[in-house]
């Protein structure tokens, strides 16, 4: 019986001896290859998830069992080709290079479906869709004049009169439109049978608010922008001065801010820029002034001889600066970012990602990532350019958080899908009318356009939200347990 058990004990010790190193080597990432040359290697992975989950993968064009969200462990070294295959659904398809102890993340794959299926929202046409970034609602226009104006609100997919019971300005056309992000206030300058005219106007489903404010400007500005937290106070920019317009009480501040080449505003603050190029904060009404630059080589370097810039503060701590020419400069280094040419842009303020836009290219800015390790001089943040052989992009805009970019170039609306490695996927989405704005709703995942040959209103559903909205019910309840046990310790 003594001998019997010593037998035991030496079989699983020499059992646990082997077993061990081999169960620590798999969880550090190692595989044991007796028969290669090297028989110890380190293994990555990859994460795979799809909207809508539940795809099929194959890995070098040889089929699985697994299905999207799932982990691919234990691969070697190496270049794989990943298909992800689903019903209804276009095949999702890369190229990625597996490297040891490192994870290939793919965890916003949108499925594209192969039949889109637009919906038709209004039976007329229009002359053109004018969309307010933030705003839960665009207007539509069916010719300048301003009784062809409409208000189309998104959530209850409702159409309104811009101006309803307001008869005085019927024969009146528009000249020029001035709106601000964020804000359901706009400016309309006005062509009228008895002059110029500028119409405040504040869409309202019950009743839109209305001031014209004509008698307010002196001369026709250069500029007009607005905080969009104080949208009744209007600031107008001419030959080199700021005049500041309250609605609310219809009175003009001329010469507000004097000596300015450019301004803007955030957070319930006016940024200006002087013309010896010292850039000052202040609230609304000038109190609490702080100079943010004054440092005469660096200003001049960046600002002089430039022309006008427009001041767009994105975050407590990054503002950019663009020039009439598409120059774009920021508070941070490497400060200057492009020369000439961008024709828009966005910030993702969760992942603090800058998108921007020229003519035939799109780029980000990423300013996570502003310092590099072991380098002694700041390096900043780097502007990359995405390829997407653009002919005339128009718009741009961040889809499903920042995974996605969704763009205008001439008639057609494309998906980018931005990859950590490799190439971004680029898919064409549907053909609008070209010189036509597009309306994209992030919180929603929908596109709304004028149809190329029609030019009637249709939406397209990009981001399939339902597994989203699962996903943030399941995330919520695990954080509620998560609550309830900390609690009952």
């Amino acid at each position: 019986m003594l001998l019997l058990r010593k037998v035991f004990f030496y079989i699983f010790l020499i059992i646990y001896l082997i077993a061990c190193p081999l169960i620590l080597l798999y969880a550090f990432g190692f595989m044991l290859k007796p028969s290669s040359v090297e028989p110890i290697a380190k293994t990555g992975l990859i994460y795979l998830s799809t909207v809508p989950p539940g795809a099929s993968i194959s890995i070098n064009d040889v089929p699985t069992q697994l299905k999207t969200p799932t982990t691919l462990q234990d691969l070697d070294p190496a270049d794989y080709v990943i298909k992800i295959s689903m019903d209804t659904y276009l095949d999702w398809s890369h190229d990625i290079r597996v490297t040891p102890n490192n994870a290939s993340v793919f965890d916003k794959i949108l499925l594209i479906p192969k039949k889109r299926q637009p919906k038709l929202l209004l039976d007329q046409r229009y002359e053109d869709m004018i969309p307010l970034k933030g705003m839960n609602f665009f207007l539509l226009k069916k010719s300048p004049a301003l009784k062809d104006w409409v208000v189309y609100y998104t959530g209850s997919a409702k159409l309104y009169p811009l101006l309803e019971d307001a008869s005085d300005y019927d024969s009146m056309t528009v000249l020029d439109l001035y709106t601000v992000d964020g804000s359901a206030g706009m400016l309309f300058y006005l062509n009228s049978d008895a002059g110029k005219r500028y119409l405040y106007v504040e869409p309202n489903q019950d009743k839109p608010f209305l001031a014209d404010i004509s008698d307010l400007f002196t001369e026709h500005p250069e500029k007009i922008d607005w905080d969009p937290a104080h949208p009744r106070q209007i600031f107008s920019f001419q030959k080199g001065y700021l005049n500041m317009i309250d609605i609310a009480n219809k009175a003009l501040y001329p010469r507000y801010i004097t000596d300015v080449a450019g301004f803007g505003f955030y957070n319930k603050k006016i940024y200006s820029l002087s013309s010896d190029y010292v850039l000052t904060r202040a609230n609304l009404d000038k109190g609490s002034p702080e100079t943010l630059l004054d440092d005469k080589y660096i200003s001049e370097s960046l600002f002089a001889n430039k022309g006008f810039f427009a001041i767009r503060p994105v975050s407590n701590d990054i503002i950019l600066f663009i020039s009439d020419k598409g120059e774009l400069i920021t508070n941070h280094l490497p400060y200057r970012f492009t020369d000439d040419g961008v024709k828009g842009s966005s910030f993702y303020q969760k992942n603090r990602r800058l998108l921007l836009w020229e003519r035939k290219r799109i780029g980000i800015v990423n300013f996570l990532t502003e310092i590099i390790e072991g380098i002694t001089f700041e390096k900043g943040p780097e502007l990359l350019w995405v390829d997407v052989k653009g002919i005339n992009i128009e718009q741009a805009f961040w889809a499903y958080e920042d995974s996605h970019i969704l763009f205008r170039d001439k008639d057609q609306a494309w998906l980018i899908e931005m990859e950590e490695s490799g190439p971004p996927h680029l898919d064409g989405l549907i053909r609008v009318n070209p010189n036509k704005s597009l309306f994209y709703i992030e919180e929603a995942g929908t596109l709304y356009y004028l149809d190329y040959i029609s030019s009637k209103l249709y939406s397209l559903d990009i981001i399939d939200q339902q597994p989203l909205k699962v996903k943030e019910a399941k995330d919520k309840k695990k954080e509620r347990l998560k609550d309830k046990v900390v609690q009952e310790q």
